[in-house]
């Protein structure tokens, strides 16, 4: 904007030159000349007006010379910058794309050996690993329990391979560190914090979390959080929740899991708008009736109207809820509150929650679970992307 100013008072100055040259011009030479011929003598006031004229008309040029100056090097200015720029995005992604190639190489390196001899090698190592802790894991009644034991189990795994994992959660750092430090925008951020999340397994998911709440790998927490590296991880593949997804089959499981992130999208979604107090959500032609309701984001309540008396004919992603009594389903409502709200934030956003829950049956089979701060400060969901 500014340089198309300088431009513009650029041209006026310069037609305000020309047009002042040629009125004097004009009337110098033109009129009075013709009028009145001048002799070779009388040259000295055409002189003066001739300087008169320089000293203006040059005064003019030079202000739009000096204006044309401004405008040269402010273009300079901005080419340099936009250099500067595309040097550091070029820069930006050679690093990026060069660190994501050696995270590809670590990946790789991980090796192991089932119980038949046959290599696990690369993400086959992750999802046998995963699986092996997932068969070992005993679960008790506690939510934590089991995330003691979860950490335990983790560690067993770890210590075997601390080589691999060590170079495996570093270079993993520096590239989530990468994108967060780096001078890119906002937008584009999250475009490479999703290339690399794209390139995660769900095995390598499973052990990114353990790791994060270890010691050792609690700074990955801060990251965890920002980019939401765990998105994809369903909380039907963790430990801690066997004692549920132990009942249902593969289908069921998937689908349960879908579901619950779903959920988690909804609760965010209402957290984060101010304008609305309710929503309710149908599954399984109203055989399951979800409803959230809050006058203020310090508490939310979630209401689940169970009516097993309505058929579905098809296949549904919930139906693995019919596994469950209401008591089961209470706890499980609980424990997912528990993990969305405090422990998947690693508790460094929600802490000293009061989570109360009640059931009880009229006619329609009903669970309540409601979120409470009782220091009345909102409740956060702390994911950017």
């Amino acid at each position: 904007m500014k340089i198309k100013r300088r431009i513009l008072i650029s041209i006026i100055l310069t037609i305000t030159g020309f047009f002042i040259l040629i009125l004097f011009t004009y009337k110098v030479f033109c009129l009075n000349y013709i009028s009145n011929p001048i002799s070779s003598t009388e040259l000295t006031p055409i002189g003066q007006i001739g300087d008169f004229i320089g000293g203006y008309v040059g005064t003019i040029f030079s202000i739009v010379g000096i204006v044309l100056l401004f405008e040269t090097l402010a273009l300079q200015r901005k080419e340099s910058s936009e250099a500067k720029t595309v040097f550091l995005k070029q820069q930006f992604d050679n690093t990026f794309f060069e660190l994501l190639k050696l995270h590809k190489e670590n990946v790789d390196n991980f090796s192991t050996f089932d119980f038949f001899g046959e290599e696990k090698k690369g993400r086959k190592f992750f999802s046998y690993n995963k699986e092996l802790l997932q068969n070992m894991f005993v679960p008790t009644k506690s939510i934590s329990k089991n995330r003691k034991l979860a950490i335990e189990h983790f560690n067993s795994i770890y210590i075997n391979f601390i080589d691999d994992f060590s170079i495996y959660f570093k270079t993993l750092y520096q590239l989530y560190s990468l994108i967060e430090n780096s001078e890119i925008e906002g937008v584009e951020q999250a475009t490479y914090s999703k290339i690399l999340r794209a390139q995660l397994s769900e095995g390598e998911l499973f052990f990114i979390r353990y790791n994060a709440m270890t010691e050792i790998g609690k700074p990955s927490s801060h990251y965890i959080n920002i980019f939401n590296i765990l998105k994809h991880l369903s909380h039907f593949e963790l430990l801690e929740f066997k004692d549920w997804w132990l009942k249902l089959d593969k289908f069921e499981r998937n689908g349960l899991g879908a579901v619950i992130r779903e959920i988690k999208g909804i609760v965010k979604t209402f957290l984060i708008d101010p304008e609305t107090n309710q929503l309710q959500k149908n599954y399984m032609s109203n055989r399951y009736i979800l409803k959230l309701e809050s006058n203020h984001r310090s508490e939310f309540s979630i209401q689940i109207n169970v009516d097993k008396t309505k058929l579905f004919v098809n296949s549904n992603l919930i139906q693995g809820l019919d596994k469950f009594n209401l008591h089961e389903i209470e706890n499980l409502m609980k424990c997912i509150l528990k993990e969305f709200i405090i422990y998947s934030n690693y508790n460094l956003f929600n802490v000293r929650r009061e989570i109360i829950f009640d059931s009880n049956n009229d006619g329609v089979e009903q669970v309540n679970a409601k979120v409470n701060n009782w220091m009345s400060l909102p409740i956060k969901v702390h994911y950017w992307y």
